[in-house]
């Protein structure tokens, strides 16, 4: 039986124990995470954060974390759970639990970094919680640190939807500005089997693209409709992405994201909050719509990309 309870003094061992087992699994510990697995009540409790520890039958086996940003905005931290318990959803009940304790203590958002690469899994259940990738500040307090994300806790205000729709209309023009820092001759280097380059990055915006143009307008005119799911990997692969042109993706992308942004300025407060129903996501608020795809134009994987191309001395 799984119990989730606030942190206590005699549970420190267990949180420390638990944070290292998995940061030096991957990584090196960073001076930030000696601080905070080491002392937890002055850099996490005292500024007004808060610990929670999943006990299995008493025995401790997972934790998470949230450090104070500012009154409206948590940062979730050392979260993991123990590798004896892994697959059984510990880690899934940990985060809701979390997300609800960011709520009673009045957040409105709650973000996090985390690695792509080592913590696949966990990024991928951020992602079905509902978290969105940010753009990564080049100072990051954490050296592994390859992607920010970010939930918001309450529905968005008619300010925040503004501002979303006007940077979601200003999507292609940050997409052509972001690859022209990237060299064309590496566009088809791919930084490791299971990832993507970044000529195949900008063709599946377009096919996303697409898919987002069709439940923008299901969203509007036939609420509570399901809409279609599909395998972007296997569309990746069987689809021949790198046969594609690169200029055809842009300009389709530049048009479907033109018509849409047209659509959504004008809509009426009520509409955004009609739902649809995904195969793997539920329910799903049109605000949400908004918010995964104002920020989808894949900069961030494009630019992880890019630095895993260099550190990799440039190959050709």
């Amino acid at each position: 039986m799984l119990q989730i309870t606030d942190y206590r003094p005699e549970l420190h061992a267990a949180f420390e124990h638990l944070n290292r087992a998995w940061i030096e699994a991957h990584f090196a510990l960073e001076p930030e995470d000696l601080r905070v697995i080491t002392q937890p009540q002055e850099y996490i409790l005292a500024p007004g954060g808060l610990i929670l520890m999943a006990l299995e039958h008493g025995v401790p086996v997972g934790t998470v974390s949230l450090k104070k940003v500012d009154d409206q905005t948590f940062e979730m931290v050392k979260m993991t759970v123990a590798d004896s318990v892994r697959g059984k959803g510990y880690g899934k009940i940990l985060c809701q639990a979390i997300l609800d304790k960011a709520r009673e203590h009045g957040a409105r958002r709650v973000m996090l970094y985390s690695n792509t690469e080592h913590c696949g899994p966990a990024v991928r259940m951020y992602r079905q919680m509902g978290f969105l990738e940010l753009p990564l500040e080049k100072n990051v307090i954490y050296d592994r640190a390859d992607i920010k994300m970010e939930k918001n806790l309450y529905p968005m205000t008619p300010a925040e939807r503004a501002h979303l729709i006007e940077s979601y209309g200003q999507a292609y023009e940050k997409i052509t500005a972001a690859l022209a820092e990237f060299p064309r001759a590496m566009w088809q280097w791919r930084p490791a089997p299971d990832k993507w380059t970044i000529h195949e990055n900008v063709i599946h915006l377009a096919d996303s693209e697409a898919h987002s143009y069709a439940r923008c307008r299901k969203f509007i005119a036939e609420p509570g409709s399901t809409v279609m799911a599909y395998d972007q990997n296997r569309w990746t692969e069987q689809l021949d992405y790198h046969r594609q042109s690169i200029e055809d993706a842009l300009e389709q992308f530049r048009l479907l994201r033109r018509n849409s942004w047209r659509l959504i300025r004008t809509l009426p407060d009520a509409v955004w909050a009609h739902t649809i129903e995904h195969p793997e996501n539920g329910t799903m608020r049109f605000e949400d719509w908004l918010r995964i795809y104002e920020n989808h134009t894949h900069i961030g994987s494009m630019q992880r990309v890019h630095r895993a191309w260099l550190r990799a001395g440039a190959p050709r």
